[in-house]
């Protein structure tokens, strides 16, 4: 909308003055969006530092409970299962009476 009354501007000296305005204008947009893109950055490292900060108060807090309720983590690897042992014994079959065919009397 501005660059449609802009064109329709006759005074060359008019319309170098709005081109030099132009120009400022989207120089203080850029740094004004650079200045915020390093507050931001500052902001969110902060951010990623206190919460690692919480992840490992949190971790502390919850081993010492374990330890205050006795209660043992044990190690971190999976519980052997044991097998039974395996008997040659054959397996022994036991028939199902079939529901489609009549039984014999």
């Amino acid at each position: 909308m501005v660059e449609k009354e802009d064109n329709q501007i006759d005074s060359p000296e008019l319309k170098k003055a709005l081109e030099q305005l132009r120009e400022e204008f989207k120089d203080s947009i850029d740094n004004t969006r650079e200045n915020y893109q390093k507050k931001i950055k500052v902001i969110k490292n902060s951010r990623d530092n206190d919460i690692s900060l919480l992840k490992q108060s949190y971790l502390e807090r919850r081993k010492a409970l374990f330890e205050m309720y006795g209660y043992n983590q044990g190690s971190k690897k999976p519980k052997k299962i044991t097998k039974k042992p395996k008997t040659n014994k054959p397996k022994s079959y036991t028939l199902k009476p079939n529901k489609k065919a009549p039984m014999p009397k």
